[in-house]
C-alpha cells in the first residue's frame, strides 16, 4: 500500500501539473484547441522547462548544498527556498508566453499557478500546508472553469479530476505528510485561486 501512494504522490506531483492543465485545455473541445499546432508545441516546450526541467534541475544542487535533506521536502522550512526559485522559473516561463498573444488563457492558468507556488511558500513560514492538494485543487478549477465559461464537454474530466483529487488526499494522509486540516486547505485554496485568476481571463 506505502508504495501504491507514493506512486499516486508522484503521478500526481505538483510538477506536472501545468503542463497537465496545457495539456487538458488543448483538448477541451474549446477554441483553445483550434490553436495552431506551432504554437501549441512553442507552448508545451516553454511550459515544460520553466516548470519541470529548471526546478527540477536545481534541487542536486540544493541537495548538495545541504539547504534540503532530500527530495521529496518533507520539511516545511526547506520547501521555501525551492518554491521561490519555482517561482522565479515560472516567471520567466510567463514572460516568454506573454509574447504570443494567443495564449493569454493559458497565461492566467499559468499565473494561477505562480500565485499559488507563491503563497504557499510564504504560508510555510508558519504552517505546513499541502503543495500536493493545492495543485490538483488548481487542475480541477481548470476543467471546471473550462465546461462553465468555455462550454467544454469535459464532464468526465472533472468528475475523474475531483476523484483523484480525493485518491491523492488520501495517499498524503496515508504517508503521514500533512493531516486532514492541510489536506483539505491547500486543496480549497489551490481551487479558489485558480478559479478566481481564470474566471477573469
Amino acid at each position: 500500500m506505502r508504495k501504491i501512494t507514493q506512486l499516486i504522490s508522484l503521478i500526481f506531483h505538483p510538477i506536472f501539473i501545468p503542463v497537465m492543465g496545457l495539456f487538458v485545455i488543448f483538448n477541451s473541445g474549446t477554441m483553445f484547441s483550434f490553436i495552431p499546432s506551432q504554437i501549441k508545441n512553442f507552448t508545451y516546450i516553454v511550459v515544460f522547462l520553466s516548470t519541470f526541467v529548471l526546478p527540477l534541475s536545481m534541487l542536486p544542487l540544493l541537495k548538495f548544498q545541504r539547504v534540503i535533506s532530500d527530495y521529496s521536502l518533507t520539511d516545511r522550512r526547506e520547501r521555501i527556498l525551492p518554491m521561490i526559485l519555482s517561482t522565479i522559473f515560472f516567471f520567466m516561463g510567463l514572460y516568454i508566453l506573454r509574447k504570443v498573444p494567443m495564449t493569454i488563457f493559458m497565461q492566467s492558468f499559468f499565473l494561477a499557478m505562480i500565485v499559488i507556488v507563491l503563497s504557499v511558500a510564504l504560508i510555510s513560514f508558519k504552517w505546513k500546508i499541502s503543495m500536493h492538494m493545492s495543485a490538483i485543487g488548481a487542475f480541477t478549477a481548470l476543467i471546471a472553469i473550462l465546461i462553465l465559461r468555455y462550454s467544454s464537454e469535459i464532464f468526465w474530466g472533472l468528475v475523474l479530476a475531483v476523484f483523484f483529487s480525493g485518491v491523492l488526499g488520501c495517499a498524503r494522509l496515508y504517508l503521514g505528510r500533512h493531516n486532514p486540516t492541510q489536506v483539505y486547505a491547500g486543496y480549497i485554496w489551490g481551487f479558489i485561486v485558480s478559479a478566481s485568476i481564470l474566471w477573469h481571463f
